[in-house]
Order: structure tokens, then sequence, then C-alpha cells
């Protein structure tokens, strides 16, 4: 059973669960049984990896498909991500930018970090909050300004800070990836939000909706 957050004549809002697909096939046949709608009548507009859980919208015609595509594309969708990674020492500030090149390595199904800008490379911008830190792991609210493959994942991982259980990117621990899509603003300004599980390592976190303090700045 998919959770469904809104629904409309143009779209709908749920969260993918973890391990399902964004694409076919995967979330559309899922959604299209939940919402008792044809296969034809579900489009994708973004996506989620397979790995990640979280608020998605699915548009539910033509003509919102391109409205929301084109909203996408030119980043007027403000996304938000919860993530959990291992400790980080007190001297790690505490709200920051990271720029990186990113290179997507198709074979592989990789993405890397690259030293200079060249054919395929991206530049890759997020800014990152942490919301609560100890010995046992920190819990970072992430926000991508760009839309990069793997965008979150390789970032923390190439400093040093792989989220729990993203064995692609050298986390360890975890029963899954520490990565969960918790928010979406779309450009008309309606907010769709949602909290992860409350089982590892989300649990370690009590009152993750008071700290994430969502600011609309």
């Amino acid at each position: 059973m998919i959770r469904i957050l809104h629904k409309d004549a143009s779209m709908v809002v749920c969260i993918k669960p973890a391990g399902v697909l964004s694409e076919s096939p995967g979330m559309p046949e899922m959604l299209s049984q939940e919402l008792g709608v044809a296969l034809s009548s579900i489009f994708v507009v973004h996506r989620l990896d397979r790995e990640t859980a979280g608020v998605m919208v699915y548009a539910l015609s033509s003509a919102a498909a391109q409205k929301l595509s084109l909203a996408f594309s030119e980043h007027r969708v403000r996304k938000t991500y919860l993530a959990v990674t291992g400790p980080v020492p007190d001297t790690f500030p505490g709200e920051g930018e990271w720029k990186d090149l990113l290179f997507f390595d198709r074979r592989q199904g990789k993405s890397f970090v690259s030293s200079r800008m060249r054919k395929n490379v991206k530049e890759a911008v997020l800014h990152y909050r942490i919301l609560s830190r100890d010995k046992s792991g920190t819990l970072f609210c992430m926000e991508p300004l760009t839309g990069r493959t793997h965008q979150i994942r390789v970032q923390s991982a190439s400093r040093g800070l792989p989220l729990l259980g993203d064995r692609r990117y050298g986390g360890k621990g975890g029963t899954g990836l520490a990565l969960f899509a918790c928010r979406l603003e779309l450009m008309d300004g309606r907010v769709f939000e949602a909290m992860p599980p409350e089982e590892e390592p989300w649990s370690a976190f009590p009152g993750i909706s008071d700290l994430l303090d969502v600011r609309h700045d």
C-alpha cells in the first residue's frame, strides 16, 4: 500500500518506499493499482534512487507532466532530505554549502568527484545543516540546489562522511540507505512533508520534525 499525501486532478503526492524504482516497473504500476487508474495516466516528472524513500510527486495528465518536469529541470521545486552519517568532530561546521564537479560513470553506476570540468562533468551544489550529532552518528538536513545522480551520497562520501548503509559509496552499518526525501515545495508554494519511519537509524534522533524546523527563506 502506497501512502498518499495529496491527490487532485493534475497530480498525486506520495511516499516512495525504499527498494522501489521511481520509474517502471515500480512506482507507476503501484500507483496505478492504488488509485485505480490506467498506468498510462501516471507520468514520472522526477526521480529518487531505488534505495531512497520519501516524498515524490507524479503528474496525472500530460499537461501537468510538462509543467512539473519543466519546474524540476529549472530547479523551481525545493527538495529537502534527511541523511544520517557517522559521527563528525565538534569542529565540523554546523551549516554550509558543498560545491563539487561530478562525473557519473554509467558502466559502474556511480558518481565521482572530478578535479576539473570536462565532458559529462557537471557542477553539484547543496546546502546542509547538522540537526543533531553525538558519538553514534550525525543527522543532516540536505537541500540539493542541483539534481545530479547520487549527489548527496557522493558529496557526503567524498568528505569522509558516507551515509549509513550506503554500500556503494563506502557506508557501513544500517539496514538500508539512511537517506529520506522529507519535503517538496512546489512552484506554487504548496509544501508536502513526511518524516522517516521510527526505526533505526532515525529512531536515534527523537523529535526529527522539531529538529528540522523547516525555514521558508
